[in-house]
């Protein structure tokens, strides 16, 4: 089966759209379904970055994750 894939501006749109409902980002998070490559990961907002981290710390380690998307460790709350 061929993988499908979304440009990156998709997601925003549709994170957007759901902050905009009043959704937590843990909320988005789990509602969204955003798988990054290695050549996605750098035109990624900051703040999304931060949502894809949250909603898979228990999948992943969250230091190799902030590695991953060159995000600082320190701003991911305990």
């Amino acid at each position: 089966m061929p993988r499908s894939y979304r440009h990156i501006k998709e997601y925003e749109k549709e994170i957007l759209e759901l902050k905009s409902q009043g959704l937590t980002e843990g909320e988005i998070g789990k509602q969204t379904d955003a798988v990054f490559s290695l050549a996605h990961r750098k035109e990624v907002k900051t703040s999304v970055k931060y949502m894809v981290i949250y909603r898979h710390k228990d999948q992943y380690s969250i230091s190799e994750m902030c590695r991953f998307f060159n995000v600082s460790r320190m701003d991911i709350p305990a």
